[in-house]
């Protein structure tokens, strides 16, 4: 069991206490922001440092890198291992769509309409891909 999880757990752990540190140094806060309707306000959750934010989207996305780095690698497996082509299908689709999203997402960060359908529609590409392939 302890070999299963050797290369899970550290991982884990530093996400954890990524996580942890966020939290008490700079816990989400709401904030009410006005709309264009004339008598509406949407709660928003608020971060002080958008250094915490970049650094866990940057471990995330050292793990999808990772992952489709194995799967370039293993593109050419045996006839036994053909799951492997499905796998880095489904990797390179988050990558791409991941990039997207998130570049996206930090552009139109006014609309509160489109920062929801971004990464809706974007999880909804990756989930459908992911069972596609």
């Amino acid at each position: 069991i302890n070999a299963e999880y050797g290369g899970i757990a550290p991982a884990l752990l530093i996400e954890i206490i990524l996580l942890v540190v966020w939290t008490v140094v700079d816990p989400l806060s709401p904030l009410t922001v006005d709309t264009d309707f004339v008598l509406e306000k949407n709660i928003v959750c608020h971060s002080n440092y958008n250094a915490f934010i970049g650094v866990y989207i940057t471990y995330m996305c050292i793990f999808v890198v990772f992952g489709a780095f194995l799967a370039y690698g293993t593109r050419q497996a045996a006839e036994l291992f053909q799951e492997s082509q499905s796998i880095g299908l489904s990797m390179y689709v988050t990558l791409f769509v991941g990039f997207v999203i998130i570049s996206l997402s930090l552009i139109v960060q006014n609309s509160l309409i489109a920062s929801i359908m971004i990464p809706t529609y974007g999880i909804l590409i990756i989930i459908t891909s992911c069972l596609l392939y």
